[in-house]
């Protein structure tokens, strides 16, 4: 699901100088962002888990342009876009096989997810934890 809003204002004070500015608010919940790869996978999986997870995603930013003409062969552009965005994940879970859609989702099926104090997660099979190979979940 996206949600994309935006607009534009342009500014002319003389004829040689042009202002616009276009904000664009943009929310994104995408169903399959890739989190991390984790050792002690399937063999379907050619033994590594894929993580993935739910991403609700927030982006604000501005296109900002201003123009100022010299003479008619002589222009300067500004172009600059500033942005800020920010993300959640949720409802995490490894793939069931290479190629597949399908996720086994942690929490379930003999396994666990605890949010600790800091925002990080510690997810379980059974009472061994899973070991991320890269970025931490």
């Amino acid at each position: 699901m996206t949600r994309h809003l935006d607009g534009k204002l342009s500014f002319r004070p003389r004829p040689s100088w042009q202002l616009s500015v276009s904000p664009v608010y943009e929310r994104e919940i995408n169903p399959r962002q890739y989190v991390t790869t984790a050792s002690g996978g399937r063999l379907d999986t050619y033994g590594s888990r894929y993580v993935l997870a739910f991403i609700d995603r927030t982006t604000l930013s501005t296109q900002v342009r201003l123009n100022y003409t010299f003479k008619p062969d002589l222009n300067l552009d500004v172009y600059v876009e500033p942005f800020a965005a920010s993300g959640r994940y949720y409802d995490f879970g490894e793939l069931l096989a290479a190629r597949s859609r399908f996720l086994r989702a942690y929490g379930a099926d003999g396994t666990t997810i605890e949010t600790l104090a800091d925002g990080s997660r510690i997810v379980r099979d059974g009472p061994d934890p899973i070991r991320s190979q890269s970025a931490a979940t």
